[in-house]
């Protein structure tokens, strides 16, 4: 491998960014004493990635707001820390990246694109698990992969510990009390990938019937505003506290480890809590858990029954990826069988 900085491009969504993290991790420790940079799109991928500790610098660089001139002077930003590496952790690679990655004259360049842009060009196979794909990065560089690979370190300080204890306190949440999280909503871009909410209340219902003890943390990042608007109409139990948009990542980590079980729709929280082995429970509709979810987090997946998915139609409705009226797979997805797995997850746990 050659010497110098490297430079990991973080492409694709949060979930894809909290998947690629133990590979990161593996990669850091193999690069020991190398500067490592990583190139962020937006705030929140930065937040991920500083309270892993993958990186030592994490920049930002999105080409929709930036000038040719800015443009420019990122890159000879980057030729400066004179990388010898540089990997785009995601699949498809789009042409910025490919772009970037070519101008940047970083001698040793892999990514899910063909030469020239990448001097270890890899094949990007869109049935193959997201997770295989990104190890392929490893693989391609002889990087040896411990079995199985560690979870990531997200690193969660003391303080903010403390804030998230005050916040269930104040919620009437005792030390002890058995958690469960849930996340409910998604952003509009991702419309089709939801449960429908008032399949949400009844499952919560009817846990909390059987588990009076049991208390809900419904969490989901501050773009899911609707999501807080539907939970008041509907009436949700009081047991289930609505921590929607009220904590950043490194809190909204802390809170999923917490949880005895976590149930959820495909999302960002899906990963978290499979990056910390949290026993969850995945709903699946038009998007695949065999290309989402690596094989070692202890998920029971429940898939609504339409012939036609995967098909990864999930805007809503006049948006480019928008499918159908009904989003059928997810309406088919009921109540019961949502149920008997979450059952079948707390019982283990109370073993």
């Amino acid at each position: 491998m050659s010497q110098g900085s490297v430079i990991f491009i973080a492409r694709g969504g949060l979930g894809d960014t909290v998947r690629f993290l133990s590979a990161l991790s593996v990669l850091r420790s193999r690069c020991a004493g190398r500067r490592i940079i990583a190139i962020a799109r937006d705030p929140s991928q930065r937040e991920i990635i500083e309270a892993a500790g993958v990186a030592d610098e994490t920049l930002i660089y999105d080409p929709r707001l930036l000038f040719p001139g800015e443009r420019i002077a990122f890159l000879r930003r980057l030729r400066r820390a004179r990388p010898g590496l540089l990997i785009a952790t995601y699949g498809n690679v789009g042409w910025w990246t490919k772009a970037l990655s070519w101008l940047s004259r970083v001698p040793v360049r892999v990514g899910y694109a063909p030469r020239p842009f990448f001097t270890h060009p890899l094949v990007f196979d869109p049935t193959r698990a997201r997770w295989d794909l990104e190890l392929d990065i490893l693989r391609s560089l002889k990087i040896p992969l411990p079995d199985p690979l560690p979870p990531p370190a997200i690193r969660i300080g003391e303080e903010e510990r403390k804030e998230n204890d005050a916040l269930l306190r104040s919620r009437g949440i005792a030390p002890g009390a058995v958690l469960v999280g849930a996340h409910i909503g998604l952003n509009t871009v991702s419309h089709g990938k939801c449960w429908p909410i008032g399949r949400w209340r009844e499952l919560i219902s009817e846990l909390l019937r059987r588990r009076p003890s049991l208390r809900f943390l419904i969490l989901g990042g501050p773009d899911e505003s609707a999501v807080r608007d539907e939970l008041s109409a509907r009436s949700f139990p009081r047991e289930a506290l609505d921590l929607i948009g009220l904590t950043g990542f490194t809190r909204t980590a802390d809170l999923v480890r917490r949880c005895r079980i976590f149930i959820t729709n495909d999302s960002f929280l899906l990963h978290l809590a499979g990056a910390f082995r949290i026993p969850q429970v995945a709903l699946f509709g038009p998007t695949s858990e065999r290309v989402a979810l690596p094989s070692f987090y202890p998920a029971i997946v429940v898939t609504g029954d339409c012939p036609s998915r995967p098909c990864y139609r999930v805007g809503p409705p006049g948006a480019k990826n928008y499918a159908c009226e009904d989003y059928r797979c997810m309406e088919k997805i009921s109540v019961g069988r949502v149920l008997e797995a979450a059952e079948k997850l707390l019982k283990n746990s109370d073993h």
